[in-house]
């Protein structure tokens, strides 16, 4: 490829576009994605010609405004960031039948960025897939994707329920919230092509295995981790957040760490063995169960004087721990490829000790200043 930003013949790409993006600038998940849109008065060349821009990489000229029509103009123009992955198209190709590669990559590096740069609000997102010859650029809008609600942070201001002491509190409990290490913006970026790099090898082996016959099918469990966490960030739902995120971090967990005791136990190797932190993760838990079992949160007998301000705080804590699982070992981990192929590797994983060296030092959940 020739790095340069704009289409070129011969290229093929998709692209993202998101609109109504916002995001909490007091969180560290907000500060990322604060300097990216005040330092991208020029297309962001984030590695392996992925980008990042405000305008798509082709002209939205009079004969692209005829073939998207005035719906999809209006909603690429309403869009404030612009994802594109692109490579050398083969031949023939053709954007609906051929596309499947661009639009996986750029969805991909969506899920990386909300990693990497934190979980976004957007409204919707616009697919596209083109490629150019050397007379015209291609373009079909193939899809309009649901948004992302943004931080659980960002919903506890809905909860009518919520007395102002509360929300005051969870608030400062948010702010205090660190992330394990410093990343500088752009180290961020390429780490989330590294998420979209490897969410596309395990997805594709996925894939494979189901078309050869193969049962259960390889990374079957961070398949379903993933889309658990992605639903968790389309959902403004409390109980669809707690239930989703704790299937993710059970995707990480060994196959026979199901249970309130078990769950604890294994989280409790990531996350801290203390008391507090076991209670912390044991309600997290419950939690869960309610929501699965369609009972209200109320039923899960959480600590604290207000039960709803101690639910919110358990869904904090396992999103960040969420987060954390899918930086250190799904991202970064040089084992993870391996380790997590199939249950049994994964309870060789568990079992040996590998993952206290993997993981390193333990990431502790947020909390209040006193005990909840």
């Amino acid at each position: 490829m020739n790095g340069t930003f704009e289409i070129q013949p011969g290229e093929c790409f998709g692209c993202l576009a998101l609109k109504g993006l916002t995001f909490q600038s007091h969180t560290f998940q907000g500060a990322p994605w604060c300097e990216l849109l005040k330092d991208l008065s020029v297309p962001l060349h984030a590695r392996d010609d992925y980008w990042l821009s405000k305008e798509p990489p082709f002209a939205v000229d009079g004969e692209v405004k005829r073939q998207f029509g005035e719906f999809v103009v209006e909603k690429l123009n309403a869009s404030v960031l612009v994802l594109t992955a692109k490579r050398r198209a083969p031949r023939p190709y053709h954007p609906l039948e051929d596309g499947k590669e661009e639009r996986q990559r750029v969805t991909y590096f969506q899920s990386g960025l909300a990693i990497w740069l934190g979980i976004p609000h957007f409204d919707e997102a616009v697919l596209l897939v083109g490629r150019r010859d050397e007379n015209r650029t291609h373009v079909l809008p193939l899809a309009l994707r649901p948004g992302f609600w943004g931080s659980v942070s960002d919903l506890w201001s809905h909860s009518t329920g919520l007395i102002q002491a509360a929300r005051q509190r969870l608030t400062g409990v948010v702010s205090r919230t660190s992330e394990a290490a410093q990343w500088s913006l752009v180290e961020r970026i390429g780490l989330a092509v590294e998420f979209a790099r490897r969410l596309k090898q395990i997805i594709d082996s996925h894939e494979e295995d189901y078309a050869t016959g193969r049962k259960p099918p390889r990374y079957w469990r961070m398949n379903s981790g993933v889309a658990a966490f992605l639903e968790a960030c389309r959902s403004r739902l409390y109980h669809v957040r707690i239930h989703q995120y704790v299937r993710a971090i059970e995707s990480f967990l060994p196959p026979t760490a199901w249970g309130e005791k078990q769950f604890a136990d294994k989280a409790g190797v990531l996350s801290g063995t203390d008391q507090q932190t076991a209670n912390a993760l044991k309600e997290i838990y419950r939690l869960r169960n309610k929501a699965e079992h369609h009972e209200y949160f109320e039923d899960a007998q959480l600590s604290g004087s207000v039960g709803e301000q101690t639910a919110w705080l358990r869904a904090w804590q396992a999103e960040v721990l969420c987060l954390e699982l899918y930086r250190r070992l799904f991202t970064k981990s040089s084992v993870f490829i391996n380790a997590y192929s199939d249950s049994d590797s994964i309870k060789s994983f568990w079992a040996n000790g590998a993952v206290q060296a993997e993981w390193g030092v333990s990431f502790p959940l947020p909390r209040f200043p006193s005990a909840v």
